[in-house]
């Protein structure tokens, strides 16, 4: 599976990371992902419980933005597992500051939206801190909704330095959880 989509004058490729392209990807920026979790990335692509996506431009495949999604959605016990539980969860989606704006972040979720249709899922779900207000109206425009009972949540996160790397601890963070409908395929 590999989407196109025109971004000006650029074209950027939009395909799922496989065990096969995982360390050049990682080598190379087009994934960048906390350590803890990098370290058993092959094990848990590998099972499928876990799937990333990467947009790259088509001239020099330079990274133009990233997606992983958790399918087993492992919650922990409370509120948010009691509302859903079995629900896919984006991790993160990610687009360098200079690349957004440009349509790369809706076309890397059309590509994670068929994946979970094609798995048969219903919704997807995903958490957006209070402190990313730009992050909320996204994710509002993708049709993304809050759920009820769950607008201040608290949970961990890892975040970004001005640097642009990692931190290797998860930090606290507040936020709303949001679930999608998913439109069923036809059989």
């Amino acid at each position: 599976m590999a989407e196109l989509l025109r971004s000006g004058a650029e074209i950027i490729n939009i395909r799922p990371v496989s065990n096969q392209s995982l360390a050049g990807d990682l080598a190379t920026g087009r994934l960048v992902l906390p350590g803890v979790v990098s370290r058993s990335l092959g094990y848990a692509l590998s099972v499928g419980n876990i799937s990333f996506f990467v947009a790259e431009a088509e001239a020099d495949g330079s990274p133009r933005g990233q997606a992983g999604v958790n399918w087993l959605s492992p919650l922990r016990d409370g509120p948010v597992k009691e509302k859903l539980a079995g629900v896919p969860n984006v991790a993160f989606v990610e687009v360098p500051e200079g690349h957004r704006r440009q349509g790369i972040g809706s076309a890397i979720m059309a590509v994670v939206v068929q994946e979970a249709q094609d798995r048969g899922c219903g919704q997807l779900m995903l958490s957006v801190g209070h402190e990313n207000p730009d992050g909320r109206r996204f994710w509002e425009r993708e049709g993304f909704a809050p759920v009820p009972g769950l607008e201040a949540v608290e949970y961990t996160a890892f975040r970004k330095d001005e640097a642009g790397n990692y931190g290797a601890q998860p930090v606290p963070c507040v936020g709303a959880y949001f679930v999608k409908e998913l439109p069923r395929l036809p059989s």
